[in-house]
C-alpha cells in the first residue's frame, strides 16, 4: 500500500515538473490540496465551498486544487480546514448512490439533521486507500470498512482517518453489493 502511495506521489511530482516547463498543467503540492487515490476504484470528491473542486479521480490518479485561489479556499489560508461535501469510493462504474460508498463521520444538528462530514486542510492532502485491516471473509460495512481516507496536514501530520462506509446511527452500514 505504501508503495502505491509513493508511486502516486512520484507521478504527481513528475507531472508537476512537466507543468513547470509548459508540458502539462497540474498544481504543485506546495500550492494545492490534493486527493491521492491509492485504490483500485474511482473516487468522487466534492468540496462544500461555493465553487471548489468537484472531480472524479481514477484509480491510481490524483486531483488537486490551488488553496490560494478563492474558488478552492475562500480564506486563502493554508491551515484552514475545508468542509467536504462528498467523498465516495465508486464500487460500480454506473455512478449512483446505491453503488458508491460514502466516507467520513456522521454528524447531527437540530436544524440540519444527519449529515456526513469530512475535513481537509487547505494546504494538506488526502490519501484514499484500501484498509489493510479489512477482512474479506466478514461482512463489509462500517465495522469492517474496505476503504479509509487519511487527512494529512501541509507539514505531513496525520489529522484524521475517515472510514468508508460511514458508521450511521441506527443503521448497520452493511454493504451487500461489494464484490
Amino acid at each position: 500500500m505504501k508503495a502505491a502511495i509513493v508511486s502516486i506521489l512520484s507521478v504527481s511530482a513528475i507531472t508537476t515538473l512537466f507543468g513547470m516547463f509548459g508540458i502539462g498543467a497540474t498544481a504543485n503540492r506546495a500550492d494545492a490540496f490534493c486527493i491521492y487515490n491509492a485504490t483500485d476504484k474511482q473516487i468522487y470528491f466534492q468540496q462544500a465551498e461555493w465553487k471548489g473542486m468537484s472531480k472524479t479521480i481514477k484509480a491510481g490518479d490524483n486531483g488537486c486544487c490551488n488553496w490560494q485561489t478563492k474558488d478552492c479556499n475562500p480564506s486563502k489560508k493554508r491551515d484552514r480546514m475545508l468542509d467536504v461535501a462528498s467523498i465516495r469510493v465508486v464500487i460500480k462504474p454506473r455512478f449512483n448512490y446505491a453503488e458508491s460508498v460514502d466516507c467520513g463521520v456522521e454528524k447531527y444538528s437540530a436544524i440540519g439533521g444527519s449529515s456526513i462530514e469530512a475535513k481537509l486542510q487547505a494546504g494538506g492532502y488526502w490519501t484514499v486507500e484500501k484498509n489493510k485491516n479489512f477482512n474479506p471473509s466478514q461482512k463489509y460495512g462500517s465495522q469492517n470498512p474496505p476503504y479509509l481516507v487519511n487527512s494529512w496536514s501541509y507539514d505531513h501530520r496525520l489529522l484524521s482517518t475517515y472510514i468508508c462506509p460511514v458508521e450511521r446511527k441506527g443503521k448497520p452500514g452493511l454493504l451487500d453489493f461489494l464484490d
